[in-house]
């Protein structure tokens, strides 16, 4: 047993209680400090033990070169069998503490037998650990070890052992240790919240590194206005600039010593506005180690989380460039409302949101499946939580949810659907579930808010089947209809057929409509875009043709008098549930179309993927309307504007497709926004290669006009008729 030092406690409780030698430390925070330029003695309490106990000496005395050459330092020797140790006793410190050294190890570890290797330990209440490293350590550089000790009583000590008396002549045979500190540190516990709002303006402690703060009214006043409202003017935000011509560029932002005893969770708001594959990158290091990266061109604030274990740790966010800036980027990295919370379930959502709707009996494409997301005290989501379960209530009471979340109803009516987790639960919107002849039923369209009654069931004609077409509904040839009409029916061949909508006012205009495209056994509304009159709609398979006519008796007023930029059509199906009730779960809560404009802008860009294999071989190329799109999660320019079209049509706000001007081939969109059609195209904001879901550009969003632009300048557009 190694004896503890009366005059050791002594310094402990001076150091805690005040004495000269902590009056001299207090300014650094350093509740102790050893760096053996003054040997031994004069007040400093180690306690020795060992065989050669250890002693202070130089490098030239060692014959050992570093950058230390003219600086004394302490030996633990190992030039003899048994143990050398150096023991700072019953330490005490009434704050949380950093301690550190600097050492060089210098042992024999030529031997293959493992009991008779040299070792250097560092014993830290009581628990050991092995710095001697694993192989022959002549050639060993100086090191610096860093570790936490908490608020408390603590024990410390440092051990060289060589069982078996081996040495080499051609090494110092030794351990040598200098600059030994024990500093107070301020922790950051969890409920740690950063906004960067200090009315100082600038990066303060706990936080270093070269951040800047800036707000959005001085960054972003010339920007699109989806750049402006997604950052707030009253916002203050740190930001990480990699503006740079040549060269390599790294900006952090570093936050030590958070603090928990248990598992915690950092999360933070950002937008990434640099590019990967320029060599730009942003990452978040745990403890020196990347615990996320992420790129993109920017798109609005996420929120992210890494998941902080107990202990005390340390958090550094670095953006850096390999190259140069990108044009067009915002060579920055912005970061806001950075919190540290106990990675605990606070409350649960469900997902969708928004009142959902299906009808009975609907094919896979159409059924409702639910999740659950657990959130933390901060609003954050724990997003590898499992463990949800779900109930459904309402209707007949006999509707069913499976472990999956897919919602299966056994009769009409409205439903709810109830996720719970941890003791928490959290409710579904509506889940209103129609008929499953609801096609034919009069239907409300969320792109006007209206009802429309659609086939008044009255009519004259009848329709003979023919050999490759059969039209089961209507069941007449000339008839009334509000608004639209349902058609129902088979192709018989294996052909696909079309159905197109015309109407001429007398002495007016003649107007055509985009066709539906027909195949197999079909059912769809077919819209009568162009208000109250006389319409003729052709539906025609090879093989087999018919004319019905149609008095639509609903009248309205359109933008433009032209209901095409509002109503469905066979390449827009704004009317399909996928697409309302996507919309739904998008803006549940928002009001204006702006606002709606921008959220599905900012949903459609990552979500979707520019199709270079349809754009190089036309030949293979995919279905290009709105829901093929939304399925397949890609397509050409058409794609991108059809499912444009249909989620801003479904969200109330009329829209155009431009499919081109005399000097370009290429589709895009016009959106209707305080009594101006404004340009929109989702196509080329989306960055080529696909950047993910931070990657969103604002090049070409609402812009009053296209001159001096790619889209063709001042040539006369070609505005589809769908």
């Amino acid at each position: 047993m190694r004896m503890r030092s009366v005059f050791f406690a002594a310094m402990v409780f001076l150091l805690a209680a005040g004495s000269p030698m902590a009056d001299s430390l207090k300014g650094e925070n350093i509740f102790f400090s050893e760096d053996f330029e003054n040997g031994l003695g004069g007040g400093h309490p180690w306690i020795l033990g060992g065989k050669v106990p250890p002693y202070v000496t130089s490098a030239a005395e060692q014959k050992i070169t570093s950058r230390r050459n003219m600086t004394k330092f302490l030996k633990l020797s190992a030039a003899t069998a048994g143990e050398c140790v150096l023991d700072a006793g019953a330490l005490y410190f009434p704050q949380d503490t950093l301690c550190s050294f600097s050492y060089r190890v210098s042992l024999n570890r030529r031997t293959s037998r493992p009991a008779e290797k040299c070792a250097f330990t560092l014993n830290v209440d009581g628990k050991e650990e092995d710095l001697t490293g694993t192989r022959n350590s002549g050639a060993s550089e100086w090191h610096t070890k860093e570790f936490f000790m908490p608020a408390g009583g603590h024990t410390l000590v440092f051990s060289v052992t060589n069982p078996a008396g081996k040495i080499d002549d051609s090494l110092p045979n030794g351990v040598f240790l200098d600059d030994i500190r024990i500093t107070a540190i301020h922790t950051v516990a969890p409920g740690f919240t950063e906004t960067f709002d200090s009315p100082e303006g600038k990066i303060a402690p706990p936080w270093y590194g070269q951040a800047k703060l800036d707000t959005a009214e001085k960054r972003f006043g010339a920007s699109p206005p989806a750049v402006r409202e997604r950052f707030g003017n009253p916002t203050r935000f740190a930001v990480l600039s990699l503006q740079t011509i040549f060269g390599t560029t790294t900006e952090i932002l570093g936050l030590k010593y958070l603090k928990t005893d248990k598992q915690a969770a950092l999360s933070f708001r950002f937008v990434s506005g640099i590019m990967e594959r320029y060599g730009q990158t942003f990452k978040l290091y745990l403890d020196d180690k990347v615990a996320g990266s992420w790129a993109g061109l920017g798109g609005p604030w996420r929120t992210e989380s890494i998941i902080i274990p107990p202990g005390i740790h340390s958090i550094r966010f670095e953006a850096r460039s390999t190259g140069t800036s990108t044009v067009g980027a915002y060579n920055a990295v912005f970061i806001d409302d950075i919190r540290f919370v106990h990675d605990e379930t606070d409350s649960l959502e469900v997902f969708p949101r928004g009142v959902q709707e299906t009808f009975m009996g609907a094919p896979e494409a159409y059924k409702l499946r639910f999740s659950g997301r657990a959130l933390r005290g901060d609003g954050s989501p724990r997003k590898d939580f499992t463990g949800f379960s779900f109930s459904v209530s309402g209707g007949d009471g006999n509707a069913a949810i499976d472990e999956g979340g897919v919602f299966t109803p056994s009769a009409p009516g409205t439903y709810l659907v109830t996720v719970s987790a941890e003791g928490k639960t959290a409710q579904s919107s509506d889940i209103i579930v129609h008929d499953g002849d609801y096609y034919r039923k009069p239907y409300t369209y969320p792109g006007t808010g209206k009802t429309y009654a659609g086939y008044s069931g009255k009519g004259s004609g009848e329709i003979p089947p023919g050999k490759n077409l059969e039209i089961r509904y209507p069941q007449a040839r000339e008839f009334e209809a509000d608004g639209f009409f349902t058609l129902e029916g088979t192709v018989k061949s294996s052909a696909s057929g079309s159905v197109s909508v015309s109407k001429k006012d007398e002495g007016g205009p003649y107007f055509s409509s985009a066709s539906y495209t027909i195949a197999g056994d079909f059912r769809l509304r077919v819209w009568l875009p162009f208000g109250k009159g006389e319409y003729s709609v052709s539906v025609y398979v090879p093989g087999d043709y018919h004319t019905l006519s149609v008095r639509n008796t609903r009248e309205e007023e359109t933008v433009d008098g032209d209901g095409r930029w509002i109503y469905p059509s066979g390449t827009v199906q704004s009317d399909d549930l996928r697409f309302t009730n996507l919309i739904n779960h998008l803006c549940p809560d928002l009001v204006s179309p702006g606002e709606k404009i921008r959220a599905v802008h900012d949903f459609l860009v990552p979500y979707m993927q520019y199709d270079l294999v349809s754009y190089r071989n036309p030949s293979r190329r995919k279905k290009q309307d709105a829901l093929s799109a939304l399925a397949n999660r890609m397509g050409v320019c058409d794609g991108y504007a059809h499912v444009t079209a249909a989620m801003m049509r479904a969200a109330g706000v009329p829209t155009k497709i431009i499919n081109a001007t005399r000097r370009i081939q290429h589709a895009w969109n016009h959106v209707y926004l305080d009594g101006a059609w404004k340009f929109l195209d989702t196509t080329w904001d989306d960055p080529i290669p696909d950047g993910g879901e931070y990657s969103i550009d604002y090049h070409y969003y609402l812009l009053d006009n296209l001159s001096d632009d790619r889209h063709g300048g001042t040539g006369r557009e070609v505005v589809g008729d769908d």
